[in-house]
C-alpha cells in the first residue's frame, strides 16, 4: 500500500535520543516521494511476497558532486530520494559516515537515512576518519533478526575493512542474510584473502544470501573469478557500470547471491539519477 510522505523544510529527522546524533537534524528542503510501508513477507518489487529489491550504493558520505556547478556539498537528502524513488527494499552502502567533519559532525549518517526512508537499519563502522567513523551499513524495510560487524583482514597499510551483515525476516518463516561490503582497494592479495573470510562466513550454512558492494575486482582479475567461483553474479553478461555518474564506465558495484537454488535474478538496472559519482546497482530477485 502506497503511502505520500512529505519532508517539509525545518522538521526534526533524528534526535540524540532516538539516533545518537549530537543535535537535531533538521531538513532544509521540500522532498516529495513513495514509500512502502513495512511489513514482513512484503517488499517494493511489484508487490510480490517472493520478490526483493536489493540496492547496492556507495554514498561517499553524501558528498554530492553534482549540484550546479558546485563539487563537495554534502546532500544526504537527495541520497534518500533516489533510495526512495526506486523502491528499494534493501539497501547496502558503503562510505557511510558518523560524526565525521568530512561528513557533518552532528550527523549519524545510517541514522538520518533510515528515518528519511522509514527503513529499519545496522551500522557497522570499518575505520576512523575526519574525527569519526566511516563503515558500511545496510537499509531494510523487513524487521532485522540479526546482526554482526565482521571485520576483515587487513596487512600493513590496509585501510581495514569490515561487512555489515544482517539476518533478515521476510515472514513466512523465510530468512534472508544480506553482506554489505567494500574490499581492499589496492592489494588483490588482501582482497583474496578477504573474498575467502566471507566465502566460510556465507557458505557455512543453506540460508539464502546476498552479497553487494564495492568489489574493486575489476572482470577477469583474479578476484573477480575467485567471487564467481564462490557465489553467482546476478548476470551471465558483463556486469553494468556504475561509477561515474552521469556517464559510468567502470564497473564498481556488485551484487552477488548464495545460489541459483535461493534466488532467480527477475530485473537489473542502474539507478537513472544520483547526486553524488557512484550510481546505485538495482536488482530484483525472486525467492525459491
Amino acid at each position: 500500500m502506497l503511502n505520500k510522505n512529505i519532508f517539509i523544510g525545518i522538521i526534526a529527522l533524528a534526535s540524540t535520543v532516538a539516533f545518537g546524533c549530537k543535535k537535531i537534524y533538521q531538513i532544509e528542503e521540500v522532498h516529495t516521494y513513495e514509500t512502502v510501508e513495512e511489513k514482513p513477507g512484503g517488499g517494493n518489487a511489484g508487490g510480490n511476497d517472493n520478490e526483493i529489491r536489493v540496492m547496492s550504493y556507495d554514498i561517499n558520505y553524501t558528498n554530492r558532486a553534482f549540484k550546479g556547478t558546485n563539487t563537495g556539498v554534502l546532500d544526504i537528502e537527495a541520497v534518500a530520494d533516489v533510495i526512495n524513488s526506486n523502491k528499494a527494499d534493501v539497501v547496502c552502502m558503503r562510505q557511510v559516515d558518523k560524526f565525521t567533519t568530512r561528513g557533518q559532525m552532528d550527523i549519524d549518517q545510517a541514522a538520518v537515512l533510515a528515518n528519511l526512508t522509514g527503513m529499519k537499519y545496522f551500522y557497522a563502522p570499518a575505520r576512523t576518519v575526519s574525527g569519526g567513523e566511516t563503515g558500511n551499513a545496510v537499509l531494510s524495510r523487513y524487521p532485522i533478526l540479526e546482526s554482526e560487524n565482521m571485520k576483515l583482514f587487513t596487512e600493513g597499510n590496509d585501510e581495514a575493512r569490515c561487512a555489515a551483515i544482517v539476518v533478515l525476516d521476510l515472514g513466512n518463516g523465510k530468512k534472508v542474510r544480506v553482506v554489505s561490503t567494500q574490499l581492499e582497494f589496492s592489494k588483490e592479495a588482501s582482497r583474496l584473502k578477504e573474498i575467502e573470510e566471507l566465502k566460510i562466513k556465507i557458505k557455512t550454512d543453506d540460508m539464502p544470501s546476498i552479497l553487494a558492494g564495492n568489489m574493486t575486482a575489476n572482470v577477469g582479475t583474479t578476484s573477480f573469478n575467485k567471487l564467481t567461483e564462490a557465489f553467482v553474479l546476478y548476470t551471465t553478461e558483463t556486469p553494468l557500470a556504475t561509477f561515474s555518474y552521469p556517464n559510468p564506465t567502470t564497473v564498481s558495484d556488485y551484487i552477488f547471491y548464495s545460489s541459483a537454488a535461493h534466488f532467480k535474478v527477475a530485473n537489473f538496472y542502474i539507478a537513472g539519477y544520483t547526486p553524488n559519482r557512484h550510481v546505485p546497482l538495482i536488482v530484483d530477485f525472486e525467492l525459491k
